[in-house]
């Protein structure tokens, strides 16, 4: 049976969902059914193959979206949605639960990339992403457009479905990840490409948004990583309350209120959080300089009443998870020294 395909379109744009093709280095899986595809193998294979630890993103075409996975040396670290009406980042396990979901009606490519690359397709999905004005009669002048502005960052621009990510500084052009060019056409003709009429003289569907990506894609909190920050912070709460003989959830909160003007990821931390760690997409070194933020604010208060107490509270509240705190750079910001 073949699938018809879906006429939803990219937010605010012509182009067609199921029409998107991303750049690749090369394809693990070529475009296929996601019936046919079994994800937790695939993570699997990612995980522990010599084969599979590589930069890569996994595309899924669902009827009303395409989701995308990202993975960091295999590892599944970040993943978001490209839709009619959002394209933003999404939780690890919502975005499987999506796939799952619309398996009997989806396709998946999983190809690999550079990591520069990806960090240019995460940041697409940021709302900081610009989306710019396209003329469809003359939609090359973006680009003289671009170095009025001496522009520099990345411009996403996607032509018939064709998603090319181009570099600017300065407002000068300077190479990029483009999408399916053949070896033996230059840089120029394959530019000038993107603007051809298509077959019958219809303009092609154009997109294009302007962004300034990160270094890499950052590695998404696992569900499991929120809830033990939560612990923590439980732990610390009852600790200063033991000491001081006050009321500590008063401190903890004011503590949050504190700093979460500079770490708002903070907030998902505080007693009363009722998210599911589950629903939730926040990068982990992001939460855990929240949750050391948090530590100080909270401990610096008391130490004015309790001078010297800060070391003996935080290592009863992290004892339990000392070295996975540590790994994550957690006390790296921590000004004392623990007890043992």
């Amino acid at each position: 049976m073949s699938m018809r395909p879906s006429s939803a379109c990219l937010l605010q744009s012509t182009v067609r969902l199921h029409d998107i093709v991303f750049p690749a280095a090369g394809y693990l899986l070529r475009r296929t059914r996601l019936a046919f595809v079994d994800l937790n193998n695939l993570i699997a294979f990612a995980t522990r193959s010599r084969d599979g630890k590589v930069d890569a993103y996994f595309a899924g075409y669902l009827p009303e979206e395409v989701v995308l996975l990202f993975f960091r040396e295999g590892k599944l670290v970040n993943a978001a949605t490209l839709g009619p009406t959002v394209r933003g980042i999404i939780p690890i396990d919502e975005s499987l639960r999506r796939l799952k979901a619309e398996a009997e009606r989806g396709e998946g490519v999983y190809a690999t990339a550079e990591a520069s690359q990806l960090a240019m397709m995460y940041g697409a999905s940021l709302e900081s992403a610009t989306l710019r004005f396209v003329n469809p009669p003359d939609p090359a002048a973006l680009f003289p457009s671009l170095m009025e502005e001496r522009f520099s960052g990345t411009l996403e621009f996607i032509s018939n479905g064709r998603v090319n990510y181009l570099q600017f500084d300065d407002g000068g052009f300077g190479g990029g990840f483009l999408c399916d060019r053949a070896a033996d056409v230059s840089v120029p003709s394959y530019l000038e490409s993107l603007f051809a009429p298509l077959t019958g003289g219809a303009s092609p569907a154009i997109a294009g948004t302007t962004l300034h990506p990160p270094p890499a894609v950052p590695i998404q909190a696992l569900p499991s990583q929120i809830r033990m920050y939560r612990e923590v912070v439980e732990r610390l709460v009852h600790a200063v309350g033991e000491e001081v003989q006050d009321d500590a959830s008063t401190r903890a909160q004011r503590a949050f209120d504190d700093v979460v003007a500079l770490h708002p990821e903070a907030t998902y931390l505080r007693l009363e959080a009722s998210d599911d760690a589950g629903s939730l997409a926040i990068e982990a070194d992001a939460l855990t300089r929240a949750l050391a933020a948090w530590s100080n604010e909270l401990l610096n208060g008391v130490e004015i009443v309790s001078p010297e107490a800060a070391p003996g509270l935080l290592s009863k509240a992290t004892r339990d998870h000392r070295h996975v705190l540590r790994a994550a750079g957690f006390f790296d910001t921590i000004p004392w020294t623990l007890d043992p």
